[in-house]
């Protein structure tokens, strides 16, 4: 992309990659290009919350892998939470929340589970075999969330997104204000 185009005025250059993508010796040849932020799709730090996503890696995986980023140099890395689940409780995303400020990554985004349409989840729904969290209890995991995230100083700046100061994705703020992004690889998306 730099032989082509120039790109000396971007500010922003993030990869997002799943934690079993990770391994030591992809991280050490991402730190030759210029990625500034790392963000990975965690989700949870409970095993079975993952099996449950059908995630292919593992809660320990998950950690090690953003340990290992940080060693090789990583200052700038998100990690996405989700929320809502229906086998999640609040001991079990209190737990993440304290895996995730124990790693003091300096972004984390929050997302609350949604039934899309024709996904698998909303289908098994319709069929009644598959019940949403009470809504109570969604709206209190948030609270949960936003509140240990606030009081270990990271600012909410958006409705997903929590950050400490100075780490505020600018791709995901450039959102609200329709600045042009560029998106490249598989499933990527872009907005000119």
């Amino acid at each position: 992309i730099a032989q082509r185009w120039d790109i000396s005025a971007v500010e922003e250059f993030t990869i997002e990659c799943n934690p079993d993508d990770l391994s030591e010796v992809y991280l050490q040849q991402l730190r030759v290009l210029p990625i500034n932020r790392l963000s990975t799709g965690v989700q949870s730090f409970c095993d079975d919350e993952l099996q449950w996503l059908n995630r292919r890696h593992t809660a320990q995986e998950a950690f090690n892998v953003v340990l290992r980023a940080q060693k090789a140099g990583f200052e700038n890395i998100t990690i996405d939470l989700m929320f809502a689940l229906p086998v999640q409780t609040l001991e079990s995303l209190n737990y993440s929340i304290d895996k995730a400020l124990e790693l003091g990554v300096q972004h984390i985004s929050a997302y609350s589970l949604m039934f899309e349409p024709d996904s698998k989840i909303t289908k098994l729904m319709e069929l009644n075999r598959l019940q949403p969290l009470d809504e109570d209890v969604a709206a209190d995991m948030f609270e949960l969330l936003s509140a240990r995230l606030t009081f270990a100083g990271y600012e909410q700046y958006e409705i997903s997104n929590y950050a400490k100061p100075g780490f505020f994705s600018r791709h995901n703020s450039g959102y609200w204000h329709g600045m042009r992004y560029l998106g490249l690889g598989p499933s990527a998306h872009s907005f000119d």
